[in-house]
């Protein structure tokens, strides 16, 4: 049934001119295949992309730029020439004009029939394009059907050498036309063409000059910032893909509600679905913590193993997928020697259809959390900038090792496939490839293991760099100040000079590496094919064809071969770095108890703290102290006495000597002495740039206060916090913030402001490291010598700051006296 369709539609004539002259597959269909696949294909692009251009030109909500054509004349000759295209072939189908008739049919075939009635409604829809044009003209989606164009110029060039390739046959047969007068087919195609031709180089060419179209407004998109967002009703509020079935995942099905919302307007973060569970960092840190915790209990951890034993399971399974993928690459060879052995058999051309049809169908965070709880010595080891060097160079390396990682044992596999099947074809000569490629090994060695040592030495190289550049621009102001500039600029050009030239010897090694590695295929093919010849063999299509196949299949691991080996040196280096890191010791932290009433909020027994263990001297001795709940205690002391080395001992970060009980309750809030500053907008939405460039000291530290005041913590530290503010400016923040505004919570105050003491609950005096007073400002000052004498310099230290405001005062007035 579905033949007798196919023989009315195309209406071949057996050992006509179509089946005997034409040398192709086709034979007596060719007009047919090439009319309705070609043409009418082409014709189809062409219509859909012209509707397209003109829904978007009358589209009232299209957010398109409309404009007018400053004159229209050349719109004209485009629309002349366009209803010429359309003509014609309504022309042909009306006076029954064919241009495949060789046989002598006296009807045109209902193939031509729908290829002149498509060909005409595209030329049409171009012909109303042209003249919409005229009056509104966006620049959008031009380019689209001029590829339209270009499309149909290429079938019908298709067409013309396939009329070309029959001339002489239409040379004696003419055209049948209800007029006594007869058309040279191939001329009668000429012009047809010709028009179509010229349109196209028309359009390819034409730049328009535009003006604003005058009763057209310009509708900008819509802000996220300049109105709200609702998300769209009805959506998930976890991301589908867990869910999504198999065909969904594999064409991304579960994303179409996120596009079609894309498409309407643009989506916001409110729009976007929240992450499912097991992709969550908090959920894989949690997984990779538990496995590193029974790791770490080995006698010789090994972070590979923890990442498999909890994130190798999804790992795994694309590997299993791999697998089908890499036998599958296998299927084109074997199938095509069947193939070619097939037609030297001589066997039935089904046969031959069923193997060409199935030929057809052929570490971030975890780094972060580590850094937070580094000992004081593991901080001395791993510095800023070499963490920073771990986030940014080898957890990306780990990361994109495990993209190409199933290739490691894929490619070997790969291989020996290869091998195994050029065995088969060539025998004994396939292993004279094979001996090239076992040759190779100790080449590959060597060039590797000295890539690994150029590349963990660049990387010790950069280390140095990103540390340096931290301490420089963390001091930048200093730097400014003393025009250190060119020497620091030398500094850090010199060091990365070196790390540039170890890092470009290791990239002269891989180019040269994957020279040789690009260079194995096209070897291993000749020596294999010309001892394969020498040996007598017999050089059949199906043996030679086959053979081709497996080396193209052999090419694809041989060239990926030394980029993965190059990565996972790379890999295994960086592993071997953030092993290093992770096997640092930690400090224990453990969560805060709670606040309890008549049990001291800060607590410190037998107290002994050193910056380095290693010093018999401690930094901190015999500290024993008690702070009550709610109350506002000062801690003071000469330079160096050590007083932020005690709120750091209280925040657990210097370590204790001895079994020293440090107890800390409730939530706390930390203000440091240089205020730490991200890049953010405040709360009147002032913009803050990067470590507060664009503020004055005193607000950076009015900035870090107000952190603290917003976190509603029980516990609140503060690190001289007044040094950096002006006077009254200090007062008001004494006044406001920590003595009324933080009534009720626990206040510990690091100053040098000796005059807010009075206002104090407590005093805590250190000197030489130890705490030698504690009280009142009354008992101190009525009993204690050392306190004494400290306010008495800070006495005379006020006195020398007035009177030297004074003489300045008395200059600048004297200065605009004389004058």
């Amino acid at each position: 049934m579905g033949l007798d369709a196919l023989i009315w539609y195309c209406r071949p004539v057996p050992n006509g001119v179509w089946a005997t002259t034409v040398d192709n597959a086709f034979g007596a269909y060719t007009p047919c295949v090439v009319d309705s696949l070609v043409i009418c294909i082409s014709h189809l692009v062409l219509l859909g992309l012209c509707l397209y251009r003109i829904w978007l030109i009358n589209d009232k909500n299209s957010k398109a730029q409309k404009y007018c054509l400053r004159s229209n004349y050349y719109n004209y000759l485009l629309g002349l020439l366009a209803a010429y295209c359309t003509v014609q072939p309504l022309f042909r189908l009306f006076m029954n004009v064919s241009l495949f008739n060789l046989d002598g049919q006296t009807a045109l075939a209902p193939f031509e029939m729908a290829s002149l009635i498509v060909e005409a409604i595209s030329w049409c829809s171009t012909l109303i394009m042209t003249g919409l044009e005229t009056r509104i003209y966006i620049q959008q989606f031009r380019w689209y059907v001029r590829f339209g164009i270009i499309y149909v110029l290429a079938g019908e060039a298709a067409m013309l050498n396939l009329i070309l390739s029959v001339s002489d046959d239409y040379h004696s047969r003419l055209v049948i036309l209800p007029f006594p007068q007869q058309i040279n087919s191939t001329k009668f195609y000429v012009l047809v063409f010709f028009p179509q031709v010229l349109f196209g180089i028309l359009l390819l060419v034409y730049i328009p000059n535009l003006d604003p179209c005058p009763d057209y407004v310009i509708m900008e998109p819509e802000s996220p910032d300049n109105g709200a967002y609702e998300a769209f009703p009805g959506r998930e509020q976890i991301c589908p893909e867990r869910h999504a079935n198999l065909f969904s995942r594999i064409f991304y099905w579960w994303l179409t509600p996120l596009m079609k919302q894309a498409h309407k307007r643009p989506i916001s973060e409110k729009d976007v679905w929240e992450l499912d569970t097991w992709d969550q960092t908090a959920t894989l840190m949690k997984k990779f913590q538990t496995c590193w915790v029974e790791e770490s209990q080995r006698p010789k951890p090994c972070l590979l193993r923890a990442l498999n034993n909890s994130l190798g399971g999804r790992f795994w399974l694309g590997g299993f997928f791999k697998i089908g993928y890499d036998l599958s690459k296998f299927m084109g060879p074997v199938v095509l020697s069947h193939l070619l052995q097939s037609m030297q058999r001589g066997d039935p051309a089904w046969v031959g259809y069923v193997y060409a049809f199935i030929i057809f169908l052929g570490m971030v965070a975890g780094i972060f959390r580590k850094s937070l709880k580094l000992t004081q010595d593991g901080q001395k080891n791993f510095p800023s900038g070499k963490i920073t060097n771990m986030i940014t160079t080898d957890a990306d390396a780990l990361q994109q090792i495990c993209l190409l990682l199933h290739e490691l044992w894929s490619a070997p596999f790969s291989i020996t496939m290869s091998m195994v099947l050029l065995y088969q074809q060539l025998g004994v000569a396939s292993l004279s490839g094979s001996l090239v490629l076992v040759l190779m090994v100790p080449t590959q060695a060597i060039l590797l293991n000295r890539m690994r040592q150029l590349t963990k030495e660049g990387l010790h190289r950069t280390d140095r760099r990103v540390s340096l550049m931290n301490e420089i621009l963390a001091a930048m102001d200093t730097v400014k100040c003393y025009a250190w500039e060119k020497i620091f600029q030398f500094r850090v050009q010199s060091v990365r000079n070196d790390e540039l030239s170890l890092f470009r010897s290791a990239q002269l090694l891989f180019a040269f590496n994957s020279f040789i590695v690009n260079s194995i295929p096209v070897v291993v093919t000749l020596v294999s094919f010309s001892t394969f010849t020498l040996l007598g063999g017999d050089l059949t299509p199906a043996k030679a064809f086959t053979s081709l196949s497996l080396f193209q299949v052999l090419r694809y691991p041989l060239n990926i071969l030394p980029n993965l080996l190059s990565q996972v040196v790379n890999a295994n280096i960086s592993l071997q770095r953030l092993e290093e890191l992770f096997l640092a010791e930690e400090r224990v932290l453990s969560p805060n108890p709670p606040l309890e009433p008549g049990i001291p909020a800060i607590s410190i027994e037998n107290g002994n703290f050193s910056w380095d263990l290693k010093l018999e001297n401690p930094t901190l001795s015999n500290i024993n102290l008690n702070i009550q709940v709610g109350s506002l205690v000062a801690i003071v002391g000469g330079t160096g006495e050590g007083k932020t080395s005690l709120i750091s001992a209280m925040l657990g970060e210097l370590p204790p000597m001895q079994d020293a009980s440090v107890v800390i309750r409730g939530t706390v809030a930390y203000a440091p002495q240089v205020p730490w500053i991200f890049n953010a907008t405040g709360h009147d939405l002032t913009e803050i740039g990067e470590r507060g460039i664009n503020i004055s000291g005193g607000q950076k530290q009015r900035v870090s206060l107000a952190r603290a005041f917003y976190s509603n913590s029980d516990v609140y530290i503060f690190d001289d916090p007044l040094g950096a503010l002006d006077a009254h400016v200090a007062q008001q923040v004494f006044n406001g913030c920590i003595k009324e505004g933080l009534q009720g919570k626990t206040r510990v105050l690091v100053t040098n402001q000796l005059h807010f003491l009075p206002r104090v609950d407590k005093i805590i005096l250190l000197s030489e490291g130890m705490i030698k007073e504690e009280g009142t400002f009354e008992e101190l000052l009525r009993n204690s010598e050392l306190f004494q004498k400290l306010m008495e310099n800070a006495g005379k230290m006020e006195e020398q700051v007035k009177e030297k405001e004074n003489s300045d005062n008395l200059d600048y007035k004297s200065s605009n006296s004389s004058s």
